[in-house]
């Protein structure tokens, strides 16, 4: 998304995230719900390549599946996720 800050990626993917979690999905047992673990980096703030890009993303996806899945983390300057935490 160029042009656009990391706050409002953050908000982007927290939309894109709600809006999968609330989608009722044929199934056999209805208990079964899918959500979705995203990770926000911006370039050239986190990387200066498209694939260092991904990575940051990447590394932040997975902390929020380590923080309790169904959430968006964003990638920091300080090389780690942190703030962003987003989940309901």
């Amino acid at each position: 998304m160029p042009a656009t800050s990391k706050d409002d990626a953050v908000a982007v993917a927290d939309r894109v995230r709600k809006a999968v979690a609330d989608l009722e999905l044929a199934a056999d047992d209805p208990t079964h719900r899918v959500t979705m673990s995203l990770g926000v980096a911006s370039y050239s703030v986190d990387a200066e390549s498209a694939d260092d890009l991904i990575r940051c993303a990447d590394r932040a996806m997975y902390i929020a599946k380590a923080r309790g899945k169904n959430q968006v983390q964003l990638y920091g300057a300080n090389r780690r996720a942190h703030l962003g935490s987003t989940r309901s």
